[in-house]
């Protein structure tokens, strides 16, 4: 029962070892008889029941080079000197293939010790050996690409030990191989960049992560240090274990220095940019997103910069709805072209700004438009000074052609004044034909009024000023004007305390008053109330009125208001938003010419439905001039004629003709000439004669009255000139030469002043 139990456990065991591919062999030492396992041929590549078995059998089959280790092992066993072996050899198989065998051997002795057994186990190690020879050639190749590669490289074991090393990554670190090896990557970190180097590695350690990335500092033995980019990947063993790092180093230190620079030319740009006036941007077209914008967007745009940032297209929002669609367009078009530089508004908040948007492309290698830089500005001011100044040359414009109007005009009534007066002292006439005349002498003085009005607008008129009391002046005026006002217009005054001097015309300033106040009356048919205020103002910023000290007066109504499109020509000479038949067009523009001549502005604040404010911006004065003397008694005398000759000098064939008529109608002998040549010629030849010269000042010619007067007065210094013109005399500014011998008076002349100015002239000789 034992011997059965024994051989059946015995069948048991060399199943289970064929089954793990375990080939036995049992050598009795006496007999030389060995017994192989019935699976023993497909270990040395035979055919079953091929293998003869026997030790010699064996040895024959094992490579030459390792049959010498094999002899000496089994030899040892035999003497005793050892009792065991385990090794790897090869075999060659009868096609001439080299295996791999795995041997282990025991030996069993008799009590004195002989051997008389020796027994073993064989396993097919052939992959397992092939594996490890590619896996050794393989890294043999990985070494030697290490060591002639052009970047630094390094292998480090888990524990953080150098197992080798590159000569490049010994340049970086700058120092030798053998010294590298003998320590770890942790002696040589900077240790501000340790721990984040070794908690990446213990996430890779840990499989967390394969491989990491990280840009650190390597310590050098001179002291300094060295930017690194580090890549490091985890190679494991077959079972997963890990085997070692493989790190990649580069070093980076101009790249970081080139980086730590341009951060600070960034920073400084940054700085620079959010100082300026104008909006600064960048914009990446690839990634859809605003890289940079400056704090300014926020005074320009209305909205803080992080709206854009968050949102590229976020400025859109608030441009003008009139102008948004094709600033969008132009943008879109400008990014993938040459550009952009338009001017939109913009809306912040309840008001409305003018914005200058300039966008430059910016290009790679290839040309393509990659990102794009704006600047943008707030031209509000800007925009309202060219306005202020296209206005201000338009109405100089205007002015100029109106005086050319008036002076032309006054020349056409100095003639009919002259006829219908003339024709009016015939007693002959008929009743019915001196009204008629009186009619034409009436309506040719109103349109002589109209032609001054045009004169101040222009700046042309005759202007004298002096330092008044705005109030005072006021005062006056409105006692007048609430006789004009109807009962459904209440009048309020609010004056600044105590006098207000102002440097002014007064009969201007009233003029002011009156078609201000009569075009606020107007302007509220249905009634309402007109205010009048006086202040003291001192301007400090420049806008509509240069900085100074002004005296300023606002006429201010409750009515109907100014439309945008009026309001631009509001100023302009015979426009009026009255219907027709009620206004000439002329008091605003007359208000705007006094005003100017001044040296003032005036302003006006106006909403359709909410009334309007004009406010009158005289230069202030320092004190009050004294009261002008009343006109003395006795100055004015009956018009008289006289026998005297005199020279005539005029372009105007009928204005000539007229005064020649009217002088010699009242017993003068009369000269007369068209131009100043003429009349020098005339004057060298009678000068004996010539009693008094009237001249006009614009002739044309290349000796105007101006110069005639100063020719004569160099040859004759007596001579007495009575001197006319459609300009006023102030048109000729420091140009005329005046003395006692020469009078002014500005066209038409009414018979009788004309001939009152001749008759003093010639008395005052």
């Amino acid at each position: 029962m034992p011997a059965l139990l024994a051989d059946s456990t015995s069948a048991w065991l060399r199943e289970l070892l064929a089954t793990a591919h375990v080939g036995t062999w049992d050598w009795l030492i006496a007999s030389d008889k060995v017994e192989w396992s019935a699976d023993v041929d497909h270990f040395f590549g035979m055919a079953t029941g091929t293998f003869a078995g026997t030790y010699q059998a064996y040895l024959d089959l094992i490579h030459e080079e390792d049959r010498p280790r094999i002899v000496q092992n089994v030899g040892a066993l035999l003497s005793g000197a050892q009792d065991e072996y385990a090794l790897e050899h090869r075999i060659i198989w009868p096609d001439g293939s080299v295996h791999w065998l795995s041997c282990t051997a025991r030996c069993t002795r008799d009590d004195k010790g002989n051997a008389v057994r020796l027994g073993g186990t064989v396993i097919d190690v052939t992959s397992r050996r092939n594996a490890e020879s590619a896996l050794r050639d393989s890294e043999q190749v990985f070494r030697s690409a290490m060591h002639h590669s052009p970047i630094g490289m390094a292998i480090v074991a888990p524990d953080g030990r150098f197992l080798d090393v590159n000569p490049v990554f010994c340049s970086i670190v700058g120092t030798s191989r053998n010294e590298i090896i003998a320590g770890r990557f942790q002696d040589i970190t900077h240790p501000d960049d340790l721990a984040a180097d070794v908690a990446l590695m213990n996430e890779t350690l840990a499989a967390r992560r394969d491989s990491y990335q990280m840009d650190k500092r390597y310590l050098r033995p001179s002291g300094s240090q060295v930017w690194v980019q580090l890549n490091v990947s985890l190679v494991r063993n077959p079972d997963g274990s890990p085997r070692y790092f493989v790190s990649q180093i580069q070093d980076v230190s101009e790249r970081r220095a080139a980086e730590h620079a341009l951060r600070g030319s960034e920073a400084l740009l940054r700085q620079l940019a959010d100082n300026l006036r104008e909006v600064v941007w960048l914009r990446d077209l690839d990634l859809d997103r605003m890289l940079y914008v400056s704090s300014t967007y926020a005074h320009v745009f209305g909205a803080e910069p992080q709206r854009l940032l968050e949102n590229p297209r976020a400025w859109l929002d608030a441009v003008h709805e009139d102008d948004r669609a094709w600033v969008a367009r132009a943008v879109e078009a400008a990014e993938k072209t040459d550009g952009f530089d338009e001017y939109f508004r913009v809306r912040v908040g309840s008001g409305l700004r003018w914005v200058r948007a300039r966008i430059f492309p910016i290009r790679d290698v290839d040309g393509r438009v990659y990102r794009v830089a704006g600047v943008a500005e707030d031209i509000t001011e800007h925009r309202r000074t060219e306005e202020q100044t296209r206005h201000a040359q338009k109405m100089e414009a205007i002015g100029q052609f109106a005086g050319g109007v008036a002076h032309d005009f006054n020349n056409m009534l100095a003639v009919i004044l002259a006829h219908t007066e003339l024709a009016s002292l015939d007693e002959t006439l008929p009743a019915s034909m001196k009204e008629s005349l009186r009619e034409i002498t009436e309506v040719s003085r109103r349109a002589a009024t109209l032609t001054r009005q045009l004169l101040q607008f222009s700046r042309k008129d005759v202007l004298r000023p002096r330092a008044v009391d705005m109030n005072d002046v006021v005062r006056t005026f409105a006692t007048m004007l609430r006789r004009l006002l109807r009962e459904d217009v209440t009048l309020t005054l609010s004056l600044s305390d105590g006098p207000l001097p102002v440097l002014a015309d007064p009969s201007l300033l009233d003029q002011v008053l009156m078609n201000l106040a009569l075009n606020a009356r107007d302007a509220m048919p249905s009634g309402g109330s007109i205010t009048i205020e006086t202040r003291h103002v001192d301007v400090h910023e420049t806008g509509e009125v240069t900085p100074g000290e002004y005296a300023c007066l606002c006429v201010k109504d409750t009515g109907v208001g100014i439309g945008p499109d009026a309001l631009s020509r509001l100023f302009e000479p015979f426009f009026t938003t009255k219907p027709p038949g009620k206004g000439t067009g002329l008091g605003l523009a007359t208000v705007f010419g006094i005003v100017k001549q001044h040296g003032g502005t005036v302003t006006v604040d106006t909403k359709e439905g909410r009334g309007s404010t004009f406010c009158v911006y005289l230069p202030a004065a320092n004190e009050l001039s004294p009261p002008e003397a009343g006109e003395r008694e006795g100055t004015h005398r009956a018009v008289s004629g006289g026998n005297e000759t005199i020279l005539v000098v005029e372009d105007d064939a009928a204005v000539r003709a007229a005064t020649e008529l009217t002088l010699k109608r009242h017993g003068y002998r009369v000269l007369t000439a068209a131009d100043g040549e003429s009349a020098y010629r005339t004057w060298d030849v009678r000068r004996a004669d010539i009693k008094l010269i009237i001249t006009d000042l614009v002739m044309p010619g290349r000796l105007n009255g101006r110069q005639l007067v100063e020719k004569i007065l160099r040859a004759a210094p007596g001579t007495r000139f009575v001197l006319t013109s459609g300009y006023s005399q102030e048109f000729f500014g420091q140009d005329l030469v005046l003395t006692d011998a020469a009078n002014f008076v500005s066209k038409p002349v009414p018979m009788a002043k004309l001939l009152d100015v001749v008759r003093r002239a010639l008395d005052a000789q």
